[in-house]
């Protein structure tokens, strides 16, 4: 997950602390938060590309785990 998350900090110019995600695994469907905006992930079926879609989450309360 650490690279992902690199990859898309890098991607969208910000630091790897501003990008949030909702699950400890990359699969299909997890949600990516850069700064204060949601993201859907689409991974390609070989998982070495993705595309961010724009979401908007119905609860707003985060758990935050490390």
């Amino acid at each position: 997950m650490i690279p992902f998350i690199k990859a898309v900090a890098r991607d969208h110019n910000v630091s790897p602390q501003k990008v949030v995600v909702n699950s400890t695994t990359l699969t299909d469907g997890i949600l990516v938060r850069i700064e204060d905006r949601d993201y859907r992930v689409n991974l390609s079926q070989t998982g070495d590309n993705y595309t961010l879609t724009r979401a908007h989450v119905v609860n707003h309360q985060v758990n935050l785990m490390k």
